[in-house]
């Protein structure tokens, strides 16, 4: 995934990616992919390099352009 500009959480302080939901909501996932897998958000970067995310689900589970992350307030 190309490089995002970093947010920090004002709670924890940790670094997070904000992205664009379907509903057009902000959500921060972790700044690291997730590679154990219990992440259930898709994000890929759309044509205007806006990070755009998703849930992940049997019906729409994660396509080859995106990348799972886990949703940072899971983990703050």
């Amino acid at each position: 995934m190309p490089r995002a500009p970093r947010h920090i959480c004002r709670i924890c302080e940790a670094r997070v990616l904000i992205t664009i939901t379907q509903a057009g909501r902000r959500l921060a996932v972790n700044e690291a992919e997730d590679t154990s897998g219990l992440g259930n958000t898709a994000v890929h970067r759309d044509q205007h390099g806006v990070l755009r995310s998703r849930r992940i689900t049997k019906e729409e589970p994660l396509r080859r352009w995106e990348r799972r992350y886990r949703p940072h307030p899971a983990d703050c």
